[in-house]
This record gives C-alpha cells, structure tokens and sequence, in this order.
C-alpha cells in the first residue's frame, strides 16, 4: 500500500516493520542516482508525557550496500520534522554506570560532588563537542560544538514488533543542534530504561541532518 501524503502525521504511524523505505535526500542521491534503499527493521514511539510531541525512530536496514541507518519522525501537532541519523562506531552504547566506567561524562553536567554522586543524579549536558574524521585520510579531525534546544523531554514508549514490559519503560530525549559547518547539525541522545534502574537507562548516541518529507518515500506494510 502506497500512502499519500506524507505531511500528515498519519503516514508516519501507519508504517509497520518490513515496510520498504527509499531515502532521495541530496546525501543519498550522491551514493545513488535512484536513492538508497533500505528495509524498516523495527520501529520505536515515543510520546512525550504532556502530550507536547511524538517522536518515531525507524531502524533502518541497509539494502544495496546502504549503510544501516535510522530515520525520525518527530510530529507536533500536525507538523512533521524528518531527520536521518547514524550512531557513530567510536561510542559504545550502554547504561548510566557504564557511560561513567567508559569515562564519557561528556554526556552530562558535572555534579556538585563529583567524588560522590548516583547514576540518576546526572542531568544531560547542555553544550557537547564532538570530532568527527576528517572528510580524507589523514585530515584533521572537525569538531563541531552542539548545543541543547529544549533540554530533556521524557516520554512513554512502545516497540513494534511488541517487546514485553515496554509499558514499563521510560524514554528520555535530548536534542541538539549547532551553528558549525556541518553535514551532522543534529544531535540526539535517547536513553531508555525502568525509573527504578540505578544503573539508568540504555543510551544512544546519534547524528544527522534534517530532510523533505517527501525525500522519503515509502512502501508501507500496514495492519489488516
């Protein structure tokens, strides 16, 4: 089933998994004059406790020799912001304790006592500096410098395909951007987890840019 209009929030809640997802934004189009193709592996929503927004995150299996990927969808009201992200290969995903034993307290502002502080205590930092390779081999690394936009938003969340216990799960979402020049200038960090995990949530890292709608075209698979 081919859907229509893809402004409407509608379109981006009716994908199912193993939808067919084709990316024609100027990035994919310089890998591929017909786009990159890829396969909707399993698909994350997230609303915001207020009500405010709704974000769905799409991980993205590449088809083709596409890298994998992952696409949002983040609706306000009738509003639909598309982004495409990647998680870099130099951060390795896990909870509160492990980003501190990881020493990637980059993550967060530093607590008042730093010899004496819990995993949940931390807030998420509000400036992150990031280097990203240099565009050749043996360039200098490029640092770009990324600032929070609306601090942390917590959400519920659901799976598809279904996970058990996801009714008990709480997201956390920060977004950031920046003024550099970059092909990245978005930045989000998702933490998923139980309230009552001491140890936190389960963090990731990623990077992207903002696309047209209508330069992610879709062949959605939808319930019966």
């Amino acid at each position: 089933m081919q859907l229509e209009d893809k402004r409407d929030p509608a379109y981006w809640r009716a994908i199912k998994p193993d939808s067919t997802l084709t990316l024609t934004d100027e990035q994919a189009l310089r890998e591929d004059i017909s786009g990159q193709n890829y396969l909707v592996k399993q698909i994350i929503k997230i609303r915001e406790k207020s009500g405010i927004c709704e974000w769905i995150l799409f991980e993205l299996e590449g088809q083709d020799d596409a890298p994998d990927s992952w696409l949002m969808a983040k609706l306000v009201d009738k509003e639909v912001d598309i982004r495409v992200y990647f998680e870099p290969d130099d951060f390795e995903s896990g909870n509160r304790k492990d980003m501190i034993e990881q020493e990637n307290m980059f993550l967060f502002q530093k607590p008042e006592d730093v010899d004496d502080f819990t995993c949940g205590e931390l807030e998420y930092a509000k400036h992150i500096g990031w280097d990203f390779p240099g565009d050749e081999e043996g360039d200098d690394d490029i640092h770009v410098d990324y600032n929070v936009k609306a601090g942390e938003l917590q959400g519920d969340i659901s799976y598809d395909p279904y996970q058990s216990g996801q009714n008990e799960l709480l997201a956390t979402v920060v977004e950031f951007d920046t003024s550099d020049e970059t092909t990245c200038p978005e930045m989000l960090v998702l933490e998923i987890g139980h309230p009552e995990d001491e140890e936190g949530g389960f963090i990731r890292l990623f990077f992207g840019n903002s696309i047209k709608p209508t330069e992610a075209d879709v062949l959605a698979v939808t319930s019966v």
